[in-house]
């Protein structure tokens, strides 16, 4: 399953926005980090990533844990309360990221401009660790509130699913006012599981 958590205009429709948006993404994957491991050995992965509308998850696994792996990612999206600490190092992490991106090959740079002129929102490097230095962790908790509240819910279930099973993939995000957009398989199997201490950049 995936899901594809559409927010705009919230998401990405400033560099604070989009920051925040990424903030909140790797801190949730940063709260998931002591999980990460005991879920790989039950056969279970997942990636949070941002794009440009929002926030895309996708999970893959044995069909019986997938509920549970959901639920689990969920619930901290939900309840997101990252520590002083937990916070700092995500959002140095960040800032060493975007810094070190600007020092990236010629071709990357070049692909990066290529996206700037086409792409109907963009934000350079230099504005995004503008906007991330007066960025805190409480403006990351209500931006995810906010995320939570203005997403779009369209479920598709695919797999070895039954009908009752495939509910709850659409019910339990409505019951946390998580309201997630379930795309298609071959999205999915694109995307690879994160480590979570690793740091990629929105495309």
């Amino acid at each position: 399953a995936a899901a594809d958590a559409r927010s705009r205009p919230s998401a990405d429709s400033s560099p604070r926005e989009a920051m925040l948006t990424q903030l909140y993404a790797s801190l949730v994957e940063e709260s998931l980090a002591p999980l990460s491991y005991d879920a790989t050995l039950a056969g279970l992965h997942y990636s949070l990533e941002t794009e440009h509308a929002g926030i895309l998850l996708a999970i893959s696994g044995y069909t019986e844990k997938l509920e549970l792996l959901a639920s689990t990612i969920f619930d901290k999206m939900r309840s997101l309360a990252p520590s002083r600490e937990e916070f700092s190092l995500v959002h140095d992490r960040l800032t060493r990221a975007y810094t070190n991106a600007k020092l990236s090959n010629p071709y990357s740079l070049a692909d990066i401009e290529l996206r700037r002129l086409t792409r109907q929102t963009f934000w350079t490097y230099d504005e995004r660790l503008s906007a991330l230095r007066e960025i805190t962790a409480e403006d990351v908790v209500e931006h995810g509130r906010r995320l939570r509240e203005q997403t779009q819910l369209d479920v598709l279930v695919h797999g070895n699913f039954s009908k009752a099973v495939s509910g709850v993939y659409s019910s339990r995000p409505r019951q946390d006012a998580t309201r997630i957009c379930v795309i298609s398989m071959p999205r999915l199997l694109r995307r690879r599981s994160r480590i979570a201490s690793s740091m990629t950049l929105p495309s």
